[in-house]
């Protein structure tokens, strides 16, 4: 299991929709203060993601992303995530793909070509 101070700031939220979508009635976010295209974490999983309308938090939680897991317990929560472990590039950088906020994809790593 990873430590939790990879993860600071971690930020606990109850879920808007009860674990409707997520099965869990808290939510942790590793690193909220991170800018995931253009806004901190923690501040976008308050207004859109996991807290936005019906369709969209479906949407979210149908792939969520490695930074967020839910729980039916604060302490589960936040167990639940630091069992994640995010695919990371060559550069040991986590790999982003889609935005889980709906604004399209990320930026992948070029296909780097064998050499021959």
């Amino acid at each position: 299991m990873k430590s939790a101070a990879l993860h600071r700031p971690l930020v606990i939220l109850e879920d808007r929709y009860g674990g409707m979508y997520s099965r869990g009635r808290f939510l942790a976010i590793s690193r909220g203060d991170q800018l995931e295209f253009g806004t901190m974490r923690a501040a976008a999983c308050l207004s859109a993601g996991p807290s936005g309308s019906d369709g969209e938090a479906a949407l979210f939680w149908d792939n969520p992303p490695d930074w967020i897991a839910a729980g039916e317990t604060p302490d589960e929560a936040m167990a639940n995530l630091l069992m994640k472990s995010p695919p990371v590039g060559r550069d040991g950088r986590p790999l982003t793909g889609v935005c889980p906020f709906g604004h399209g994809a990320a930026a992948a790593p070029a296909a780097v070509a064998p050499k021959s």
